[in-house]
């Protein structure tokens, strides 16, 4: 009976390595183009991305005189199958992190959506050149775009 139960244990350790490697895999590829330091077009305003293991973890940062503010803590990461943009801003939503699935993804452009968010609804990534990217965030019938050159 040990036997059974430890081969029925290994058996199940390796379906949740399996199953854990495949959901790390989910994020496009693409995506990753992200990393680096984006600078907001004649702002001090920086968005700043690392690739952390299988994730991307990013910063909105604006520097004012000689002071660093952090406006916004970013991540992308693959829950359940599915991609997820996570952000997070200390004085909104009590400080806790809203989410937007990853709707539509291509070579250039990446969509995510939160219809149950107030504002925004949906931010969509796309990829001008591999040195500029547009990002809008939209819903209620407003959109606002931020365009961003690579500096790093």
């Amino acid at each position: 009976m040990d036997k059974i139960q430890n081969l029925l244990l290994l058996l199940f350790i390796f379906v949740l390595t399996v199953c854990n490697t495949d959901q790390q895999n989910k994020i496009p590829e693409k995506i990753f183009w992200l990393e680096g330091r984006w600078q907001l077009e004649e702002s001090g305003t920086y968005e700043i991305w690392k690739k952390d293991k299988h994730e991307l973890t990013g910063r909105l940062i604006k520097i004012e005189k000689k002071d660093t503010v952090v406006l916004e803590r970013l991540k992308l990461k693959s829950i359940e199958n599915s991609v997820f943009y996570e952000a997070t801003v200390s004085s909104q939503n009590y400080g806790k992190p809203v989410c937007f699935r990853l709707t539509k993804s291509d070579d250039k452009e990446f969509i995510f959506e939160n219809p149950e968010h107030d504002f925004p609804k949906k931010i969509t990534y796309v990829f001008n050149t591999q040195n500029q990217l547009t990002a809008r965030i939209s819903g209620n019938n407003k959109a606002v775009e931020f365009k961003y050159k690579r500096i790093e």
